[in-house]
Formats: structure tokens, sequence, C-alpha cells
């Protein structure tokens, strides 16, 4: 596989994991469609592709949910059209506000924390689908309450369904993703927050883990 050779290197480092992982979760396998509603739980780098993506493949409500004032500031800035700090308002209350009770199209979990996946089925409109993006620990457990009368996941037809990578076909979406990003479709420089060396990559880690970057990028000095 190649792709054209116009790609920045920064740029394209990133594009296996958090854009084929956050682009492929909506185009590959929720299939969103034009006019439809999504909510991303989690803004961090796949969380940010996914809002991305779902704009570029038409979504029209598209809500970003983070605990981190930063990371809700890129998602307005890859396309969020309504954010929520989960630490300062309930979201299942927000979201159903933002719909008018009608609940979203899909609602995908970026996080591997139980307590989301919960408030993620609470929020789905007719049909809606819960996607688990973000991996749990070992023995992690999701209740589920089938009996039409504790949930409305048997009469309203709505589902939960793991996915791996956005079911990406690698040949086919790197390529796309690269010749989005050449046309000015694709945001691709402001999730590469830093250019750091090897010896940096425990600073990096901290950095992450406190908000406000997308993505370290790690090169490595040109061989002579």
């Amino acid at each position: 596989m190649s792709i054209d050779p116009a790609m920045p290197f920064e740029q394209a480092s990133i594009i296996g994991c958090a854009v084929a992982t956050g682009g492929g979760v909506v185009l590959n396998v929720a299939k969103v469609q034009p006019g439809e509603s999504i909510v991303v739980f989690g803004c961090g780098g796949v969380g940010l592709n996914a809002i991305q993506v779902a704009a570029l493949a038409g979504a029209t409500r598209i809500i970003g949910v983070d605990i981190q004032t930063d990371k809700l500031e890129l998602a307005q800035k890859f396309g969020a059209t309504d954010v929520i700090d989960s630490t300062k308002v309930d979201a299942v209350e927000a979201i159903q506000k933002l719909t008018e009770s009608e609940g979203v199209d899909h609602a995908f979990v970026m996080v591997g924390v139980p307590q989301v996946t919960q408030t993620a089925l609470q929020i789905l409109g007719q049909s809606g689908t819960v996607y688990l993006v973000g991996g749990m620990s070992p023995g992690a457990e999701v209740h589920l309450h089938p009996s039409p009368g504790d949930s409305l996941l048997l009469p309203f037809q709505q589902g939960i369904r793991g996915t791996w990578l956005g079911s990406s076909n690698f040949y086919h979406d790197i390529p796309m993703y690269v010749d989005l990003y050449l046309q000015g479709r694709l945001n691709l420089d402001d999730l590469v927050s830093q250019t750091i060396s090897i010896d940096d990559i425990d600073k990096a880690y901290e950095e992450l883990e406190r908000g406000g970057i997308a993505r370290s990028v790690i090169t490595f000095p040109a061989q002579s």
C-alpha cells in the first residue's frame, strides 16, 4: 500500500490508529447518514476523529461529552455542534434537552468506563445503537435490562455493539484519509499537538493524562 508522497510525515503517522478507529466506527460500523444525530463520550484523539468524520458524513447534531474543558474546546474545533462537561451537568438530562427527548441515533463510547456505557444506553433514540470503542479493564461489567418494562432496548429496537479499529480496510481507508487531508477536508494538523523526541515520552504521557493535547508525535533523527 502506498500513499501520496505529498502527505506530511507527522500527520500521516496518526492515521493508523486515532483516525482509522474514530473515523472508521462512524463510516464502517455505524454508517452514519446525513441528518442523523450522534454523541461522542470522550473527546481525545479517537473521539475527535469520530466527531469530524461524522460532520463529513452529514450528521446534523454532534454532541461531545468530556470532563476536561480543553478537550471540549477541541471538540468544537473539530465540528461538534454541542459540548457537555459531565462534571458540571447531568449528561443524560443535557442530551435529552438538546434532542428534545428524542435521544440520538448513535452513541460512541471512547472511554473504557462501564458507567459511561450505562449513560450512553439512556440517551438512545428509537433504533439507536451504542458503540463500544474504548477498551475496558478485565472483569468490567455493563448491565442491561432487556425487559420491556425496564428498558427501551426491545420495543425501541435499540442495540449495543463492540468494535475494533473501526472495522477498517487499511488498503482503502488510509489512502482515503490522506486524500481528504490533502483536499483540506480532514483536520489532522490540530491533532498533532507537539512533536517530541523519544527522550520526552514520559512527559508526553503526563500531558496526555492531564488533557489539553490530542496527540504527541515522536520524531527520530534522520539516518545518515
